[in-house]
């Protein structure tokens, strides 16, 4: 039985009470107009049969309708369904061959209610068209017959107008069957539509799990030699080297440098996409952080020959996540001073009607085509690389500054004009002076950390040999040890340390969280600890926000792992 059909009858059975009723009312309205004109006990013994066979019909109905989509072809129920509604027909059209009346107002009400059953059958039961032909024919054509049996000329108008409004109601049955076939065959069309894109979503966002799983493994596997690469030019310097040498150095560090800002480009993303970060607005002096940035970028500025000009003492107070608006002020200044050749990279800062404050990264560039506009802040877009030239970066600053635009409900404005540069802008509200964020205040990084115990577990043992030659540089007592099992039994042997730094991801799905815990468990004792990861998978980002340890991503500078050593320690 194809899905159509059952369908059909799956919707004539579902009115099975309303049919049903709908008969026997008509029937008890027939007993009422032939009662005072005709023998009781007929009339009673035609409603019994009528009473039985609506019956009959409805447990038909009621046996297909608990079928539902196990209704087939070799069930007996349709066939008798359909038979059931010959018989029905056979009830209602033998009225008048049984009970013709003499009175003409009776006669006009039978005919009426049969106009009003026939009607009706043609709305409820033209779903199906045998259920709706076999009553609506045969009843019609009997009654015809009773009229004719009757003998009188005086009945054949009434002959033709039953058979006039057979052939209107046949008419309006077939539309009615044609419009709800069509809305089952639409259906039905939707439905596999639906199940089709369910289907080609599915395989899109398995496809997307695996990007995302390969990239990240990829991402680890990578990050790890680049973090050993750093750490070791930098454990170099330590030693006597030419001239030569140091340029060399120099070379190898602007590349590793290079590979380390192309990963945390991809680390921000990550972090996006997984929603580890949050945007918790605070009140602070923009001084504070605009000094920062200057510091950080005026060494680039020098190397390329730009002016870089930023405003002093502003004593302007703003209300936002001091992090996030670091990272956009940032990324704007390094897009404005990566596409300027010549001329000058200022930041200005204004208050604008409606309690708000205006930051202006101003570039004399080459500027941007209005073509473009709308591209520059698409993940993995840049102008003018066609060469894919990596010293640029890899299209992710501006993408990084809408989202964390979009995340801290901030406009993020840009202008441009080729040759003469651009502007972009992004508007903070104000903030309270009275609501100021104290700063906690940090020791200088360069701290003594002679003789401070540290013991770094990870399994890859370029960056275990790394670690040890840039801690020990520093004066440390480095314990190394490339499993959790191994780290606590030198934790055993040695006591306890001052600093835990571990990787996230271990061997034998072991991982550094447990083995900080562990350490800290054995000694009683909150030891401070780092965790190492060159993860960007979102359940490990995820992961590492509920960890009440510092997390550093691969490639780490060995200039930010020791602040973060000093940080940790002090608590």
């Amino acid at each position: 039985m194809d899905s159509v059909k059952r369908e059909q009858i799956g919707i004539l059975a579902a009115h099975r009470m309303a049919v049903s009723l709908g008969a026997v009312f008509a029937g008890l309205l027939t007993l009422g107009v032939l009662w005072s004109s005709f023998e009781t006990q007929l009339l009673l013994l035609w409603f019994a049969i009528l009473l039985i066979v609506a019956f009959a019909r409805w447990w038909m109905a009621e046996k297909i309708a608990d079928l539902g989509a196990d209704l087939d072809d070799n069930n007996w129920l349709v066939p008798c369904l359909i038979a059931s509604s010959f018989v029905n027909g056979i009830v209602w059209g033998s009225v008048l061959i049984v009970f013709f009346p003499d009175n003409p107002l009776s006669l006009a009400l039978l005919l009426g209610l049969h106009a009003s059953y026939v009607s009706a059958a043609a709305t409820s039961t033209s779903i199906f068209l045998p259920v709706f032909f076999g009553f609506s024919l045969t009843s019609s054509l009997l009654l015809c017959v009773g009229l004719l049996l009757a003998g009188a000329s005086l009945y054949w108008p009434f002959v033709a107008l039953t058979m006039i409004y057979l052939t209107v109601s046949i008419q309006l049955g077939l539309k009615n069957n044609s419009a709800f076939t069509e809305q089952i065959r639409l259906r039905f069309e939707n439905n596999a539509l639906m199940a089709e894109l369910r289907d080609q979503r599915d395989r899109a966002e398995n496809a997307m799990q695996a990007k995302n799983s390969f990239l990240a493994a990829a991402s680890h596997d990578l990050r790890q030699p680049v973090h050993a690469l750093g750490l070791f030019v930098d454990s170099l310097e330590s030693y006597q080297q030419s001239d030569a040498a140091h340029r060399i150095l120099d070379k190898i560090r602007q590349a590793t440098g290079s590979l380390g800002s192309l990963f945390h480009g991809l680390l921000d993303i990550s972090k996006l996409d997984a929603g580890i970060i949050e945007n918790e607005p605070q009140h602070f002096e923009l001084d504070n952080l605009l000094e920062g940035i200057q510091s950080e970028f005026q060494g680039l500025a020098n190397e390329k020959n730009l002016a870089l000009k930023f405003p002093i003492n502003t004593g302007l107070i703003v209300n936002a996540d001091p992090g996030l608006l670091e990272r956009i002020v940032r990324n704007l200044i390094s897009n404005a001073i990566k596409y300027t050749t010549d001329g000058v990279v200022s930041l200005r800062v204004s208050r604008v009607p409606g309690d708000e404050i205006r930051i202006d990264v101003v570039d004399t560039g080459r500027g941007i085509p209005d073509s473009e506009l709308d591209n520059i802040f698409s993940e993995y877009h840049q102008l003018e690389n066609p060469e894919r030239d990596r010293q640029r970066g890899m299209g992710l600053g501006l993408s990084i500054v809408r989202r964390l635009c979009n995340m801290m409900e901030i406009p993020i404005m840009v202008q441009s004009e080729l040759g003469r540069g651009s502007t972009f802008s992004v508007i903070v509200p104000e903030g309270d002076g009275r609501k100021l964020l104290s700063a906690r205040q940090i020791e200088p990084t360069d701290r003594d950390l002679a003789g401070r115990r540290i013991i770094v577990i990870d399994d890859e043992l370029p960056i275990l040999e790394g670690m040890y030659e840039i801690l020990s540089s520093w004066g440390c007592d480095v314990i190394t040890a490339d499993s959790p099992a191994v780290a606590m039994e030198k934790v055993n042997i040695f006591g306890i340390p001052d600093i835990v730094i571990a990787d996230l991801r271990l061997r034998d799905n072991e991982n550094g969280l447990d083995t900080i815990r562990a350490i800290r468990d054995r000694f009683k004792n909150e030891i401070p600890a780092i965790l190492v990861t060159g993860d960007t998978a979102i359940e490990q980002l995820q992961q590492t926000l509920a960890a009440s340890v510092r997390v550093l991503h691969k490639p780490v500078s060995p200039n930010k792992l020791r602040n973060a050593i000093v940080d940790q320690m002090m608590g």
